[in-house]
């Protein structure tokens, strides 16, 4: 029974303990660096029309600038290889802005998170972003499809959390006595 009330006590006050943590270091950390860039490589890609799905596995580039006092971020730069003519061909800036919604530490990936949403381009789609410290996913839907892109960030700092991450997996060793 004791032991229930602590466990109980550390499930309802923990998440506030930890989220004054959390807060202090994104404070820090918007501080440090409030406008910066990031910058992804698209590993995947799903685009759902009606009952129909296609899985891509391109290469589409993309640069978004976070504007953390401003609570924006705005795509800066888009670039598909594999269209090579017409209007959607080369470098494309479309300059979206999305609002910041969430800026927070997620404990599921242990990686800071920054959550967005907004209107893409001038049509009726609306776009969510999360952008990770080593990933970037976004999703747009619109009444006739729904676009969900996978990317690994391939700027310094995102390529920087991914070496150490791998670092840290390969120090651990589990002991079996």
């Amino acid at each position: 029974m004791r032991k229930s009330v602590i466990f109980l006590m550390l499930w309802m006050f923990a998440p506030a303990m930890l989220n004054a943590q959390t807060e202090q270091a994104l404070l820090q950390k918007a501080m440090e660096n409030p406008v910066f860039q990031v910058k992804g490589t698209a590993v995947n890609s799903l685009f759902m029309n009606g009952d129909e799905i296609k899985s891509n596995k391109d290469n589409d580039q993309v640069i978004y600038e976070i504007d953390l006092p401003q609570k924006t971020v705005k795509r800066i730069a888009l670039y598909n290889p594999r269209i090579k003519e017409g209007p959607n061909a080369g470098l494309q800036a479309d300059g979206a802005v999305y609002n910041i919604v969430q800026y927070d530490h997620d404990f599921m990936k242990d990686q800071l998170i920054i959550k967005a949403i907004g209107q893409a381009g001038e049509s009726d789609t609306f776009e969510t972003l999360i952008i990770g410290e080593d990933f970037i996913t976004t999703s747009r839907s619109t009444k006739g499809y729904f676009v969900l892109y996978h990317y690994d960030r391939t700027d310094s700092d995102g390529i920087h959390f991914r070496e150490k991450r791998l670092k840290a997996k390969e120090r651990v060793t589990h002991d079996l006595w």
